[in-house]
């Protein structure tokens, strides 16, 4: 389970972190001291929950919850006791007082779990592959087959293509990148623009780069890509 931490008080980020460590199945992708650091922050690493302040410099917490589509589950992390109804109006997940109580947050972090496990068979099922059948791709010196699964992205490389496997392989194709379209399914896979097919359900996540740019990691491979503003958001939409 994929966490972020919000909060401007780095001994309060601290003492997640700590409490994070008795529990192998949580990860935490991510921290940030305010909103604004947190907004792109969670649009790129799409967590699966996130643990809120309230009170911070520049806009407090519920104005994070109020801009994020698609909202994860969010947990307010706060010393002010009496806020406990505006964060559930807010519909957060659950409301975890300052100091932390590592028995409590341990509790939250179950429901958590089984709230992020019954979400995932929808959005798995929407990624899935349907009917994807091994495909005859092509090289100057013959062809082979490739098994759907197996390809992380396609790119225009010129007339032909460049196929970007998950063993880490990378197979120049003398198919162009339109070619290959018409054989791959979607979903999962994902023409982002021109010059790039991407396999959605290999995305493992993104990591933000300078002027809206962003790297797509993917799952069980060294592999990546950097890619523009514009791809990222198609990506960002389907994901």
């Amino acid at each position: 389970m994929r966490l972020i931490i919000v909060d401007d008080e780095p001994p309060a980020r601290h003492a997640v972190r700590l409490a994070c460590q008795e529990h192998a199945e949580v990860e935490i992708v991510g921290e940030a001291s305010s909103v604004a650091e947190a907004l792109p922050l969670i649009k790129a690493q799409r967590p699966d929950a996130v643990i809120l302040d309230l009170v911070m410099p520049g806009e407090e917490g519920f104005r994070l919850i109020r801009q994020l589509e698609a909202a994860p589950p969010v947990v307010i992390y706060t010393g002010h006791t009496h806020r406990a109804l505006e964060a559930f109006e807010a519909e957060a997940f659950d409301f975890l007082l300052k100091p932390l109580d590592p028995i409590r947050f341990s509790r939250i972090l179950a429901r958590l779990r089984r709230t992020v496990d019954q979400r995932k068979p929808l959005a798995d099922d929407r990624l899935k592959p349907r009917g994807m059948a091994p495909l005859r791709v092509s090289d100057l010196r013959g062809s082979r087959m490739l098994q759907p699964d197996s390809i992380l992205a396609v790119e225009a490389e010129k007339d032909f293509s460049r196929i970007l496997l998950a063993n880490g392989e990378i197979f120049f194709s003398s198919q162009s990148i339109g070619d290959m379209q018409e054989k791959l399914v979607s979903p999962p896979f994902l023409r982002l623009g021109r010059s790039l097919i991407v396999n959605c359900s290999q995305v493992d996540r993104i990591e933000p780069l300078v002027n809206g740019r962003g790297t797509i990691r993917f799952r069980q491979s060294t592999l990546w890509l950097n890619v523009g503003r514009a791809a990222l958001s198609v990506l960002k939409r389907a994901l």
